[in-house]
């Protein structure tokens, strides 16, 4: 085994069963949390346009030109309407704790994040040829599986095909980290690759500066979230789920039953993946946004996520309803551009129905 692994520096059976540093100028782009539907005038066009350019200056001065600290209160009350595009590479890595809000001593927290990630691609590769470019590792093989396969059905990837590696090294990496803290602590569950986990990781790889930044911030969401990759945990959310999806979307359901579409064929991924692989790539992002300036309040972050799926099921009831299984789960597997601003409320109102119905 190599003793140095080149890395690249600026760079969800049963129902019970089982985020290039910016330019000086800020970015014209489309505002994610006021997007409009239908084909805009251009005085609307020229509208939107400023408040993307406010809304990139805003997130410009919380983040990339705060001098010596982050305001993460702040911070998390503006990303939660949505984040820029432009500034999600640095907005992501705070909301998920990767930076501290403290920007005093940014080189050395670089220098210890970039050690951190090689130590343990070297515990979980076997790097080998003359610069290290060959990776035996069955993870990453699968891993890179994964991405080939989705790459030859889906007509947009998450990430470019040249970064596939480097989803595959994160989630080699993260995976060896969850097995060594099991294997140390008996209360710590252990849990193996699931393709859930390549849909997650693609994400981070996909809006991250560095392939450092994007494993700190994918290991950070699993210590989260980690519990839906476990059978008795999977088996338990698919449970509260499915409860939920009976009750609150009856004629729905009814429909599913109906037509005999087994959860184990969608409900897995959704609750697993995040959405990250169904949803258009701008809409999951929107929608992770949201997530991450919650990750550690009760109701919100990922435990809004449940809502946001039975929120999004109504939204599609009707034609989920008119179509037979094989079609459900053609819309199930690639959604259509959807308004997340919408979803997001609708799942926050279910959220708040259920708490005051008991139900669970």
């Amino acid at each position: 085994m190599s003793s140095t692994i080149p890395v690249a520096v600026p760079s969800l059976a049963s129902a019970t069963a089982p985020l290039a540093a910016l330019s000086g100028a800020a970015e014209i782009e489309e505002p994610v949390r006021r997007r409009r539907r239908g084909a805009p005038s251009a005085d609307t066009i020229q509208a939107l346009a400023a408040e993307a350019a406010v809304d990139t200056r805003h997130f410009r001065e919380l983040v990339i030109d705060a001098e010596t600290h982050v305001d993460l209160p702040k911070l998390r009350r503006a990303a939660r309407g949505g984040v820029p595009a432009s500034t999600r590479a640095h907005v992501w890595p705070y909301l998920l704790g990767v930076w501290a809000p403290e920007k005093f001593d940014e080189v050395t927290a670089r220098r210890r994040l970039q050690d951190d990630y090689t130590k343990v691609l070297g515990r979980a590769l076997d790097v080998v040829g003359a610069n290290g470019s060959g990776i035996d590792s069955d993870v990453a093989r699968r891993v890179r599986s994964e991405l080939n396969r989705r790459a030859s059905r889906d007509l947009t990837q998450v990430v470019p095909s040249v970064r596939f590696w480097d989803v595959a090294r994160v989630v080699a990496a993260q995976l060896l980290t969850a097995d060594e803290a099991a294997a140390n602590d008996e209360g710590t569950s252990s849990y193996e690759y699931s393709p859930g986990m390549v849909s997650l990781a693609s994400q981070f790889v996909g809006v991250c500066l560095t392939e450092v930044e994007a494993y700190h911030c994918y290991a950070s969401l699993m210590r989260r979230h980690q519990h839906l990759f476990t059978s008795d945990g999977l088996a338990d959310a698919t449970g509260r789920f499915l409860m939920l999806f009976r009750v609150l979307l009856p004629e729905v359901y009814d429909a599913f039953e109906s037509e005999e579409v087994d959860a184990r064929a969608w409900l897995p991924a959704w609750l697993q993946g995040l959405l990250a692989r169904q949803l258009p790539l701008e809409c999951s992002r929107r929608l992770w946004d949201t997530y991450l300036t919650g990750l550690d309040v009760e109701g919100e972050g990922l435990d809004l996520h449940p809502y946001v799926c039975l929120a999004i099921l109504d939204c599609l009831q009707e034609q989920l309803q008119e179509v037979e299984a094989p079609e459900m789960l053609a819309v199930l597997a690639h959604l259509p551009e959807l308004d997340i601003d919408q979803c997001i409320t609708r799942a926050c109102n279910y959220r708040d129905d259920v708490k005051g119905r008991g139900l669970l």
